[in-house]
């Protein structure tokens, strides 16, 4: 599965990205429904407390 990701933490897109999603931190998930809107921006921490159900739970959300 290819994840896309923004090159450089630096970079022109990145500054771009973080300014409209209000990112404070390194790593930063956030999961994107087919359509464009956020599921989560919280992606990290739904892995980091329940890997087993993050996936799943992501797509209920897409469903519901």
């Amino acid at each position: 599965m290819e994840w896309p990701i923004v090159p450089g933490v630096r970079s022109k897109d990145a500054r771009k990205f973080a300014s409209k999603f209000a990112s404070r931190a390194l790593p930063e998930l956030i999961v994107f429904a087919p359509d464009g809107s956020v599921i989560t921006k919280e992606g990290v921490n739904d892995v980091w407390l329940t890997p087993e159900f993050a996936l799943e739970n992501w797509r209920s959300a897409i469903e519901s």
